[in-house]
């Protein structure tokens, strides 16, 4: 039992009384029979509030919700931001849309739950009437591994043939090696055969097609090829062109400097498409949220995605709702520069999808395995944040510049390695050469000949061979030697050299040194490079037949944005198993309450059929209810020579879009139509109506209608 929230209490009885007069009067005729005018509605509200204070009613009006009304209420606790288009994506596969609104409507006259503004949307709440609903909160029926219903694919079992713990290893190895391939794909899409059998020559299997498993999420056409594809470019981390693949450096830095944990959630994240930063974090953080939960649950593989629709809209909530959760700058941030994408865009049913192409990569990648139905996360997970420990090399290099690289090397060293290697083989080691090709590609693209020296005795741990560091010294040489520079040059008197060098702050603006006097200068162009000079103290001039509009073009910088803390998905999703708590058993059950009506001799025949609907409705809780004021008299059925009181039954239909059963005569057999009614001519002669069964509408003549009658609708008559 939770404490009632007076403002929420407050903002039930405020959206109650913008319910239209006939419809709100009708509701509380049914709860409180006779209402004597004039009344006013704060007075109504506060007599039901008394009505249901009542121990015996309250026990009633819990026992009679079933597994299908305790599905909804659950939903609409784990959601928060539960709006009824939310509702209809997250509980698709358990209720048919259709009937969604029907069972919303049928909650809504019973009181249990209500509609209420929320950041211009219309979404659903509880009752702060009835704090027991609260307890719905860790009713897991809406995930049947987790309610302890029976899971029917506790006979699949699944795990990927890639090897998870090498997959930070993998990401950097493709990444270089797809930055430095040629024309990837032909000018229809597709991959060029020429690309295909090397990616395959070194990394077996990463072109073929995953088969699809029973239980699982479907692979149709899926191959690891294309998920790392578009992970690393919707990252931003491989730009790919007409040309080829090229590598973003300002990126990859933001990249390395992330634990191992956060790259692989963005790895997967990536996985999912082209977002914006603000959904990035959200799904990011879902994702993180999602791991965490399963590592001590079962969940099957169709649950994940419904898992994580469920916790992203408890963060959408949160940050919509002023409480500063997820802002943007507050995690890291992988997007492309120029996404056109606004947050929270994506249809419901986007989020869905999005989620399924994150854990079809997860499973693909090993990341998430099944056991007996049951969904695992890979062993290392836990620990991948811990530092490796004792003088295990990471590297091996070999006088025959062959170098084999093991999982678990420091992402920031790896990616200062690998441009400068040739990459041969990868499965569990990734096995690569140093040649002079290979040497000068990277010192081209401006890596440092002195990181990669640094970081690979680092690795190894200790010294290289020394014709290894020979060769290598010899080929940066001839590199430098034949090299073509291209910068803005800063030029002084030979004279005065010795004063610029001596001077630090002018040295940290100097890139090369390449005559007596003679400076190659830092920065993107000529203006930038003499701005950085003058703030050493020294006068610079930049020559005036540079062309200055021209500029190379910056790479991608502040891509990724670290600040701030995570916060815990506890913050609103309780991990808690089903409760099992036994409902309490109605006092009246269904046959007395038919039976009080039928024994009601003050209640007309038209009146009964709508108290037996009621109780089938479970909006009849007690036989205190049954009176002939809490259903007011109305005439549901016209047939013969009444026009007019067919044309009312019509009308009611078309007003309301309720539902009608209409007999016509054709030809001389009676034909009966069920549905509603959407139009009814000018001269009122013929009738249009979308008939249900055939999801069709048929126009009639109102001379052919022999009978018209209503069909009384509960939940339809209040909302």
């Amino acid at each position: 039992m939770v404490n009632l929230d007076g403002q929420a209490v407050m903002d039930w009885r405020n959206e109650m009384m913008k319910i239209p007069g006939s419809q709100f009067i009708s509701l509380m005729h049914l709860y409180l029979g006779e209402i004597k005018t004039p009344y006013r509605k704060e007075t109504l509200l506060s007599a039901v509030s008394e009505f249901f204070k009542n121990q015996d009613v309250r026990n009633d009006l819990f026992a009679r919700l079933d597994g299908t009304d305790s599905v909804i209420i659950s939903a609409i606790c784990l959601l928060k931001f539960a709006t009824e288009k939310k509702l209809s994506v997250f509980l698709g596969r358990i209720i048919a849309p259709e009937f969604l609104l029907d069972r919303l409507n049928n909650l809504k006259a019973r009181l249990l739950i209500y509609e209420k503004d929320f950041k211009g949307q219309r979404i659903y709440a509880l009752n702060p009437i009835f704090p027991e609903l609260e307890e719905f909160r860790e009713d897991w029926k809406i995930f049947p591994s987790l309610s302890g219903g029976d899971n029917n694919v506790k006979d699949i079992s699944y795990t990927s043939a890639f090897i998870p713990e090498t997959l930070e290893l993998f990401i950097g190895v493709f990444l270089f090696f797809t930055g430095n391939e040629g024309v990837l794909f032909k000018s229809n899409g597709e991959p060029k055969k020429k690309f295909l059998e090397t990616v395959e020559g070194i990394f077996p299997g990463i072109s073929q097609e995953i088969a699809s498993i029973s239980g699982l999420p479907d692979f149709p056409g899926l191959t690891r090829l294309n998920i790392v594809l578009d992970s690393l470019c919707n990252l931003g981390l491989l730009c790919i062109s007409e040309t080829g693949g090229s590598v973003s450096s300002a990126v990859l830095e933001k990249f390395s400097a992330l634990s191992s944990r956060k790259r692989l959630l963005y790895f997967l994240t990536g996985t999912a498409g082209l977002l914006s930063k603000t959904d990035f974090l959200l799904f990011e953080e879902s994702l993180e949220s999602v791991f965490d939960f399963i590592k001590d649950k079962d969940i099957s593989p169709g649950e994940l995605s419904l898992l994580f629709f469920c916790i992203y809209n408890n963060f959408l909530y949160l940050k919509d709702n002023g409480r500063g959760v997820v802002k943007e700058g507050r995690f890291s941030t992988v997007l492309r520069e120029n996404s056109g994408a606004v947050s929270g865009s994506d249809p419901d049913s986007v989020i869905l999808e999005r989620a399924e192409k994150i854990f079809r990569a997860a499973f693909a990648f090993g990341i998430l395995k099944v056991e007996s139905g049951a969904v695992r996360i890979f062993e290392g997970f836990g620990i991948i944040n811990q530092p490796v420990t004792g003088n295990r090399k990471s590297v091996i290099v070999e006088s025959v510049f062959s170098v084999l690289v093991f999982p678990g090397i420091c992402f920031a060293n790896l990616v200062k390695i690998l441009p400068f290697l040739r990459i041969h083989s990868f499965q569990t080691v990734a096995s690569f050469s140093l040649t002079r090709d290979s040497v000068f590609s990277a010192l081209s693209k401006g890596y440092s000949n002195l990181d990669f020296i640094s970081d690979l005795g680092t690795e190894a741990g200790g010294d290289l061979p020394s014709n290894f560091l020979f060769s290598f010294k010899e080929w940066v040489a001839d590199w430098n030697g034949s090299l073509v520079y291209s910068g803005p040059v800063f030029v002084v008197e030979p004279e005065k050299k010795e004063l610029y060098e001596c001077n630090k702050g002018f040295m940290e603006c100097v890139k090369k040194i390449l005559a007596p006097g003679v400076f190659l200068l830092k920065g993107k162009n000529a203006v930038e490079a003499a701005e950085n000079v003058k703030k050493n103290g020294f006068e610079a001039f930049v020559y005036p037949d540079l062309d200055l509009s021209s500029t190379p073009d910056a790479k991608r910088e502040g891509a990724f944005n670290r600040a701030g803390t995570g916060v815990s998905s506890g913050d609103f999703f309780t991990v808690r198993s089903f409760s099992g708590k036994k409902k309490p058993s109605a006092n009246w059950s269904d046959s007395e309450l038919t039976k009080a009506v039928e024994d009601n001799a003050d209640i007309c025949p038209e009146q009964k059929k709508i108290f037996f609907k009621l109780i089938r409705h479970n909006l009849i809780l007690s036989p205190v209810q049954v009176n002939p004021f809490a259903v007011p008299f109305q005439v549901l059925e016209v047939s013969g020579m009444d026009y007019p009181g067919k044309m009312r039954i019509l009308e009611n239909s078309l007003k309301k879009s309720s539902p009608v059963r209409v007999t016509v005569n054709d030809g001389g057999v009676n034909k009966v139509y069920e549905g509603r009614c959407v139009r009814i001519g000018k001269d009122k002669n013929e009738v249009e109506l979308f008939v249900y069964s055939e999801k069709l509408s048929l126009v009639l003549f109102l001379a052919r209608i022999s009978k018209v009658e209503e069909i009384p609708e509960i939940a339809g008559g209040f909302f």
